[in-house]
């Protein structure tokens, strides 16, 4: 299973932007981005803003991938079972 941190890359490889290009779209530092490629798992608002940008630039597969991330990360801070969006965020 491809990680969180692989699907960042992954997104902004797709966009063919440097670290520093992607943090600056995204409005983060670039030692931000940095982290979220090795080790750090984004925030929800974050992965909501990565989610948003694989739609944008048509990567479905990008799309599916952030959509689950999100629904991880829903899941673990709802402290329930499990969460499965229905709308798009």
């Amino acid at each position: 299973m491809i990680s969180v941190s692989d699907l960042v890359r992954s997104l902004r490889k797709a966009l063919g932007e440097t670290q520093q290009q992607f943090a600056n779209r995204c409005g983060l530092a670039i030692i931000t981005i940095a982290r979220y490629e090795a080790e750090r798992s984004p925030e929800l608002r974050e992965l909501n803003k990565f989610y948003r940008l694989a739609i944008e630039i048509g990567n479905v597969e990008l799309e599916k991938r952030f959509h689950v991330a999100i629904e991880d990360k829903l899941t673990k801070l709802l402290g329930c079972h499990k969460v499965e969006l229905l709308i798009h965020l």
